[in-house]
């Protein structure tokens, strides 16, 4: 896993040199996500019209799974420096929309699955997240539309919490590096602190136990306004097809399911690092650990945990 955090400022807002600061404290409060690298970028956004301007930053801490070179440090930018990118996750199909991009005449410096989610993004925008095949949460900048997106994986593996205020955004992986992003005292949040407590209630909405800040929901996506400091509501970018039905025997759908899960494993296997697999011992658990066996049956023994 890694680390990404960030935030905007209106030059009124707060000290530049106290956010810096602030900005360090969280990258040290990260780095157990991201052991291998890190990085924080700053940009100042001047608006043209107003004369207005804002102080964007975009950091991140880095565990190296996919090309571990430096050509994989972040915040990684596009070839022609419009987008640049904070990334927590793993691309586990990146090998095949690399060689698609490539064929588009996209030209990629590194290995890295990073280099292929920035030119995803350049080719088809918030269109090719449905192309994507893996766990992931980012924050992008657009230098041209002058905007922030804020990216959520469809099932929510990757957490990213943020809070809007005063004309300011804040971002992180986590809540407790978010909070000493913030130069408010947090509050507690206490109708959530009742849902959680007496019902148990927690991941079913976008609230958190702090109040005004929010986690970005699975398969959601959102975009800040860089100019007119405003945020669009979350909107989801992919929703599960509940309507297709496919007429299948039985031992048709075994054949298929079967297939799914060996292509499943073989994705999540890409690494340019030792792997280890933790399994329970349930029968999820001996699927997987039969499926590697049976994918690549001389890998040595002492890469399981069982």
């Amino acid at each position: 896993m890694c680390g990404i955090f960030g935030n905007l400022l209106k030059d009124t807002s707060l000290n530049i040199d106290e956010n810096k600061l602030r900005l360090l404290e969280v990258k040290k409060n990260l780095e157990h996500r991201g052991p291998d690298d890190s990085g924080i970028e700053f940009f100042d956004i001047i608006d043209k019209n107003s004369g207005s301007k804002s102080f964007l930053s975009l950091g991140h801490t880095r565990l190296s799974i996919i090309d571990l070179s430096d050509k994989g440090h972040q915040p990684m930018r596009s070839n022609d420096n419009r987008f640049i990118i904070s990334y927590n996750g793993e691309i586990y199909n990146y090998k095949e929309l690399r060689n698609e991009l490539q064929s588009k005449g996209h030209i990629f410096r590194s290995e890295s699955d990073t280099e292929v989610l920035l030119a995803v993004w350049s080719e088809w925008g918030i269109k090719g997240l449905q192309r994507l095949v893996g766990m992931f949460a980012f924050v992008v900048y657009d230098s041209v539309k002058q905007n922030i997106t804020l990216v959520r994986d469809a099932f929510g593996i990757k957490p990213i919490f943020y809070k809007i205020d005063n004309n300011s955004i804040y971002f992180a992986s986590e809540l407790p590096a978010l909070l000493k992003l913030i130069p408010e005292k947090p509050n507690l949040d206490l109708q959530k602190s009742y849902d959680y407590l007496v019902h148990n209630d927690y991941d079913s909405g976008s609230g958190t136990f702090i109040d005004g800040v929010q986690q970005l929901s699975p398969a959601n996506y959102l975009v800040f306004d860089l100019k007119s400091f405003i945020a669009s509501e979350p909107q989801a970018w992919w929703t599960p097809d509940l309507k297709t039905r496919t007429k299948l025997s039985f031992e048709e759908s075994a054949n298929k399911l079967r297939e799914l899960f060996l292509e499943s494993i073989k994705l999540h296997l890409r690494s340019d690092v030792p792997i280890g697999i933790t399994l329970s011992g349930g029968i999820d658990s001996s699927a997987i650990a039969s499926s590697v066996r049976y994918l690549y049956p001389n890998m040595p023994i002492n890469t399981f945990s069982f």
